[in-house]
């Protein structure tokens, strides 16, 4: 029995290490190396998130839990939401990008695996920025990266929901192609060519 629980205990670290928030968002726009694929989207929370309330009344505290914002604010601070996608080339290589302000396009650098296979698992939403407060919504899609290509656009994904249980009604894809291609010919220079390449749901191969 001990040995049983040593090796469960030990399966939930090594998970937790894995799925441990690898925040790489490009600050400086460097271009992507050969190795590197750049994924463009956008994440809208429907109706959107009441920042204004998560931001005042974010703080936890007690004798088992203490929090603090991710970010320095002054008291009373309005922080936008933000979100972050959970992306892997296997259930054992998981890293997660950190992608931006809710309705705003994000663009991020990540490695590209060596079948060139990138799955897109969940995208994790935070609350007026939130480390402490997560709302993790389904992607469940794949993608395969095409030789020679290192900016990928995937979309723009709505969620539509209800109540601060966040109760999921739908999930739609918009094609806001244009105006990605302009932030990525902004962000990485004219030459940036971004494509688009089919999504299929996790599992089904091509």
């Amino acid at each position: 029995m001990k040995i049983k629980h040593r090796i469960l205990i030990s399966a939930f670290l090594l998970s937790l290490v894995l799925s441990l928030p690898l925040f790489g968002a490009d600050q400086d726009y460097r271009a992507p190396r050969d190795k590197e694929v750049v994924l463009v989207m956008k994440v809208i929370v429907a109706p959107e998130i009441e920042d204004d309330f998560y931001s005042r009344y974010w703080d936890i505290s007690g004798k088992v839990l203490k929090s603090k914002r991710d970010r320095s604010t002054e008291p009373g601070e309005t922080v936008p939401s933000t979100a972050s996608l959970l992306i892997g080339s296997s259930v054992w290589n998981m890293e997660e990008l950190a992608l931006s302000e809710l309705g705003t396009t994000a663009t991020v650098k990540t490695s590209i695996p060596k079948d060139r296979n990138i799955s897109l698992n969940v995208v994790s939403v935070y609350p007026a920025d939130l480390g402490i407060f997560m709302v993790r919504f389904p992607v469940l899609a794949e993608l395969t990266v095409p030789e020679g290509d290192n900016y990928i656009y995937v979309g723009t994904f709505v969620y539509e929901r209800e109540g601060f249980q966040f109760k999921l009604n739908n999930i739609s894809r918009l094609d806001e192609f244009d105006e990605a291609q302009a932030i990525v010919s902004e962000r990485y220079g004219s030459g940036a060519r971004l494509i688009r390449v089919p999504l299929r749901q996790q599992g089904n191969g091509e």
